[in-house]
């Protein structure tokens, strides 16, 4: 538990107890400006202290609250960190830069820095760049497309998201400066591998929890004007991404005026497809099933309007191929 208290950050370690009561174990005073979040490793091995974002330094302790040491970036940063994000094996530290938005990659073997990553488009290095367009028939696509323009440097705080897959072989992020960008980067060889351009904001992506190579993307929503048509469509999208595949994938859900909320993967049951996806609207639901071949013709892409226990409103098969 982080605390504060006559002016200074303290971190409290409890130990539980099954009658619900908190012992202190170890009580211990930061080095900090000013605190500002606590963060455990998925392994509970690790905890991290982020100090206030005026400042590049973050205090690392081992289970259970012992103080291991403090790491300040080497290089001249004049502000810290606008997140932290650690990978799902907990083998990985990323510390995004709120000065320039550069991904900064820790090993927590030594927590020494490994690599960075940078959102620049200056220099185009990426071996693949798809736009989301309209095709003549209305539908939402991905078309290759030129490399996006460079935007000016802004005086605001360049804050980014980065997300991590199961195996650590891709992340994918994307920088609210850039909020219609999402940064594909390939962690074997530490550059960028692809750029997906989306006509909106990028609000969503999510790594499949088993399959290391499927990245879900889910932009914002808005309301549409009367005539809009495309406004619609492109609320009721989710967008994916997969290394194995030949180009990115667009769903559109086939019922009127439905507005994706939220989207996340559900853990397989052994009466469920392995890739299913729970969407959320103002008043339905959704549950997708992704397709791997097209005789795999028992997955579906489900509707339901109302609560759970009510009937389902109707049902539509949808294919992704795999190539």
């Amino acid at each position: 538990m982080l605390i504060r208290k006559f002016g200074s950050d303290y971190l409290n370690f409890y130990q539980t107890s099954p009658d619900g009561k908190w012992n202190l174990e170890r009580n211990y005073k930061l080095p900090t400006i000013d605190a500002t979040c606590v963060s455990w490793s998925p392994n509970g091995q690790w905890l991290v202290v982020q100090d206030v974002t005026l400042n590049p330094v973050i205090h690392i302790f081992s289970y259970p609250g012992i103080f291991l040491y403090s790491h300040k970036m080497e290089e001249d940063l004049q502000l810290g960190f606008s997140k932290i994000q650690w990978s799902p094996d907990s083998s990985l530290l990323a510390l995004c830069s709120l000065q320039n938005s550069t991904i900064h990659v820790l090993d927590t073997q030594t927590f020494n820095l490994t690599f960075q990553l940078q959102h620049n488009l200056e220099q185009p290095f990426a071996t693949n760049c798809w736009q989301e367009v309209f095709s003549s028939d209305y539908k939402l696509t991905y078309q290759r497309a030129p490399w996006p323009t460079a935007m000016k440097p802004s005086n605001r705080h360049e804050r980014c998201e980065v997300f991590f897959n199961n195996d650590n072989s891709f992340a994918a992020s994307y920088t609210l400066q850039q909020k219609n960008l999402v940064w594909i980067w390939n962690l074997g060889s530490q550059c960028l591998d692809t750029i997906l351009v989306q006509q909106r904001p990028i609000q969503l992506l999510s790594w499949h929890p088993t399959y290391p190579h499927c990245l879900m993307i889910q932009t914002k929503s808005a309301k549409p004007k009367t005539g809009q048509e495309n406004q619609s469509i492109l609320n009721s999208s989710i967008y994916f991404w997969s290394y194995e595949w030949n180009e990115p994938r667009v769903i559109s859900i086939p019922k009127s005026d439905f507005r994706v909320c939220r989207a996340q993967w559900l853990q397989a049951a052994h009466h469920l497809h392995s890739s299913t996806v729970l969407i959320s609207g103002e008043d339905a639901y959704i549950i997708a099933y992704l397709l791997e071949s097209e005789e795999d013709m028992s997955s579906q892409f489900m509707l339901s309007q109302g609560s759970l226990n009510e009937e389902l409103e109707t049902t539509q098969t949808i294919h992704i191929p795999a190539n």
